[in-house]
Parts: C-alpha cells; structure tokens; sequence
C-alpha cells in the first residue's frame, strides 16, 4: 500500500515539474521575443510589397508588422506577381535584418538585392503561399 503511495508521489511530482519546467522556457521565450520587438524590431526599416491579386494585404500587413515594432515607411503593390513570400535584404550584405524578419514571421525565402538608393533595410513581398505564413490576414479587423 506504502509502495502504491510513493509511487504515485513520485509519479505527481514529476509531472509537477515537467509543466513547470516547459511553463518556465515558455516564458522565457517569451520574453526574449518581447525584448527583441523593442530592441531589434523597431531598428529595422521596411516596405511591404503585394505580390498577390488580393487587394489590400500589403496595408494589413504593414498593421501587424507596426504591431510587431517594425518601422514600416511605406506599403504598396508590387510589380510582379509571386509564388512565395519573400524578404528582400537592400542594405547589408550580411543579410543580418532580412534573416531577422523571415525568422520572426517564419519567411523560408530570403534574398539580396543591394540598392543604396533605397530608404529600405528589407522589403516583404507578399506572394500567393501567404495564408500558410500569415493565416489571419484575411480575417485581420484592424484601425487603419
């Protein structure tokens, strides 16, 4: 009987710990992605592009990523259509600000384009896979 209480004793204390240590690095998580968004985000100076027949997702876009403390300057339609979602690198050739955003929103594709003439460190150009990286654009309710 002793052994059956022990037992489960153990067994709940494990448990215990387990949820808090995965509560613990959740949190922690969370916080550096929270510094982040002060600190790296809002240094990083960004054109959204929509590169899909869809009207108006570069503008809710351009919402989330102000949200996200991304220094939007300006959001437009782009030239030409495409298949994926895209960060274009302008100022760096290290592609230090471009690897940070596909990081943040899970961006596969990632490019250099060098261009001093642009204001830009990156641009995002929306393409037609958005619904899998930014499922909520299209249900998005936001103040403009």
């Amino acid at each position: 009987m002793h052994k059956k209480v022990l037992i489960g004793f153990v067994f709940l204390s494990f448990l215990g710990f387990l949820i808090f240590g995965i509560s613990a690095i959740m949190a922690h998580k969370r916080r550096i992605r929270e510094r982040k968004k002060y600190t790296i985000n809002k240094n990083i100076r960004v054109e959204v592009l929509n590169g899909t027949n869809i009207p108006d997702l570069a503008r809710r876009l351009t919402y989330v990523m102000r949200r996200d403390s991304f220094d939007v300057l300006v959001y437009g339609t782009s030239r030409t259509k495409l298949p994926k979602t895209v960060v274009v690198e302008r100022r760096d050739s290290t592609m230090k600000c471009a690897a940070h955003v596909a990081s943040w929103y899970g961006i596969k594709e990632k490019t250099l384009e060098i261009d001093p003439d642009h204001i830009f460190d990156v641009s995002v150009i929306i393409g037609a896979d958005y619904k899998k990286i930014f499922p909520y654009l299209d249900t998005l309710k936001a103040i403009y």
